[in-house]
C-alpha cells in the first residue's frame, strides 16, 4: 500500500505491505489478472483477487465475470470448476467479491519488484477484491420438496463377529444396568486369552498326564551308575514316566511329531478282536447296512453330534475296522447321554436300559465287560456303575470324536454340553488331560455348529 501523503517512492524501506484480510500473494501469483475500470475516478487497475476462507483447489480453473447490482456498483462473481478429492465431477461453488476500500489514507498497489536487488521498480494502482462463498438454494428446496439421497445396494455393511460382540460390550459399559456392567466385568475377567494360553503351556498344568517333577527327574539321572547299560538307562526313564500316567486316560504316543500319531483308532478296538475279528467286522458292517444315515443314527437316539462324525464308515479304506470303532463310539455315546443326561446321578442301569441300545452280541458282551460293574438282584438284575467306568467311557468317546475329525482334530465344547449333559468343567478337565488346548471358534464354525453361541474349541497340539 502506498501513503497518499508521501512525497517520493526512492527510499530504501520497503513500501509494499501485505494487506491483512488475506494473503494475496499466493494466489495472485497463479490468477491471470484482468485490467478493469474500477475504483473511484474509474482508474484502470490490476485486479487482486484473495480469498479470506481458503485458497482454492485449482487457480487456473477459476472463472471471473464482473456484474452490476440493483444500485449499479461493480460487483465480482467467481465460479469454480475445479474436481476435488471428495468427488469425481465438477464442482460448482459460487463467490462474490466485494472491493476492499482503501483506509487510514492507504490505498493499495501492485508493486513489480527486481528479484536480484529486492527491490522495486514500478508501482501500479490495484483493486483489492475479496471473494466469500455464497450458499445458492437449489429449486427443491425453495419449493419446500425433500431431496431423496440415491440407495447405494453395492455397500457393504455387514460386521464381523467380533465386531458385533465388541459393539455390544460398549453399549453395555455405557448404557447398561449396574447388574449387566458387573456380569460383562465378570465374564470378561473369566474369558480365556492366548495369554492366558501361552502362561498355562509353560506351567505343569499344560499337561497333567505327563507331569513329572524336575528334581524327580534330575535325582533319577544322578543316581545312574557309570556302569549300566543304555537299555537300564532307558528302562529307569520310562519308570518315571509311568508314575505320571492315569489309567483312566488312554495311553499317547510321547514321540509323536503330528496330531494324527499321538492316539491311534487301533487303541479302542476291543480286547479280543483279534481274536474274534471276522464276528466283530460282520455284526458292524450289518449293523450300519440298516442304520445308513444321519437321520437313521439320530433316530435312534445317537447325538448328533457323534452321528455327524460317524458318517458312513462302510466307506473308508478299511471298512471293518472302521465300523468297529464307529459302533463303540454310538454304544459309549448312548451310555454317557444315560449316566449323564437322563440319569446324573445314575449308580446302576438295568439289562433292559442295555438291551435298549440294541447292540450286536459281540459288542453287547465287551461293553458289559469294559464298563459296567458286577450284576445284583435275581429277578431285575442291574449293573453297577462305578465312578471309574463311567468317566473312563467319557474320555474315549471325547477322545473317539477327535480322531474322526481328521485332520482338524477339533472338538465343540457347547454342543457336547448341551447333547451329552455332561458338566463344562468336567469336559474341560479330560479334555485338558488328552493334551488339548482351548481356543475361540470362528464365526464360520459356529454357523456350522448351528449355534450362536460363542463356544470354545479344542485342538490336539502333541
Amino acid at each position: 500500500m502506498l501513503n497518499r501523503s508521501s512525497s517520493s517512492i526512492k527510499s530504501d524501506r520497503n513500501v509494499f505491505a501485505t494487506p491483512k484480510s488475506g494473503t494475496p500473494s499466493s494466489v495472485s501469483s497463479q490468477i491471470p489478472s484482468a485490467k478493469l475500470t474500477v475504483g473511484i475516478g474509474k482508474r484502470v487497475r490490476d485486479i487482486v483477487a484473495i480469498f479470506p476462507q481458503g485458497e482454492p483447489v485449482e487457480p487456473s480453473k477459476l472463472c471471473f465475470s464482473e456484474q452490476l447490482n440493483r444500485v449499479d456498483k461493480k460487483v465480482f462473481t467467481m465460479t469454480s470448476l475445479a474436481n476435488t478429492e471428495f468427488s469425481s465431477k465438477p464442482l460448482h461453488i459460487d463467490h462474490v467479491g466485494i472491493e476492499e476500500p482503501p483506509g487510514n489514507g492507504f490505498e493499495y498497489v501492485l508493486a513489480i519488484v527486481d528479484r536480484r536487488t529486492g527491490r522495486p521498480i514500478e508501482f501500479k494502482p490495484a483493486a483489492l477484491v475479496s471473494f466469500q462463498p455464497r450458499f445458492q438454494p437449489g429449486e427443491e428446496l425453495l419449493n419446500g420438496r425433500k431431496r431423496k439421497s440415491v440407495t447405494n445396494y453395492s455397500q457393504d455393511f455387514s460386521m464381523s463377529f467380533d465386531e458385533m460382540r465388541t459393539e455390544r460390550n460398549n453399549l453395555t459399559k455405557s448404557f447398561g444396568s449396574a447388574k449387566n456392567v458387573k456380569k460383562l466385568e465378570a465374564n470378561i475377567r473369566r474369558s480365556i486369552t492366548s495369554e492366558t494360553l501361552d502362561a498355562m503351556s509353560t506351567t505343569a498344568f499344560s499337561s497333567p498326564n505327563t507331569s513329572i517333577k524336575k528334581e524327580e527327574f534330575d535325582d533319577s539321572i544322578d543316581s545312574l551308575s557309570t556302569t549300566t547299560t543304555l537299555d537300564d538307562d532307558k528302562s529307569k526313564l520310562l519308570s518315571i514316566l509311568e508314575k505320571g500316567t492315569s489309567g483312566m486316560l488312554p495311553k499317547p504316543n510321547y514321540d509323536a511329531k503330528v496330531p494324527s500319531d499321538v492316539y491311534k483308532l487301533e487303541q479302542f478296538l476291543p480286547d479280543n478282536f483279534d481274536q474274534f475279528k471276522s464276528g466283530y467286522e460282520q455284526e458292524s458292517l450289518k449293523y450300519f447296512k440298516s442304520v445308513d444315515s444321519y437321520q437313521y443314527l439320530i433316530n435312534f437316539g445317537v447325538s448328533p453330534l457323534v452321528a455327524k462324525r460317524v458318517g458312513i464308515p462302510s466307506r473308508h479304506a478299511n471298512p471293518g475296522i472302521r465300523c468297529t470303532i464307529a459302533l463303540k463310539m454310538v454304544v459309549l455315546s448312548k451310555f454317557v447321554q444315560y449316566c449323564f443326561k437322563k440319569r446324573s446321578r445314575a449308580l446302576s442301569i438295568s439289562v433292559g436300559d442295555v438291551e435298549a441300545f440294541q447292540l450286536p452280541s459281540l459288542m453287547s458282551e465287551y461293553f458289559r465287560k469294559k464298563y459296567l460293574g458286577e450284576g445284583t438282584g435275581k429277578n431285575a438284575i442291574k449293573f453297577q456303575i462305578p465312578v471309574d467306568k463311567k468317566n473312563r467311557a467319557l474320555v474315549d468317546l471325547l477322545c473317539l470324536l477327535l480322531l474322526f475329525d481328521e485332520p482338524d482334530f477339533m472338538l465343540p465344547l457347547s454342543p457336547l454340553v448341551q447333547e451329552l449333559g455332561v458338566n463344562e468343567t468336567m469336559l474341560k478337565n479330560y479334555l485338558t488331560g488328552l493334551g488339548c488346548i482351548v481356543s475361540s471358534a470362528t464365526e464360520a464354525q459356529a454357523l456350522t455348529m448351528n449355534t450362536a453361541s460363542f463356544f470354545q474349541t479344542y485342538k490336539i497340539i502333541f
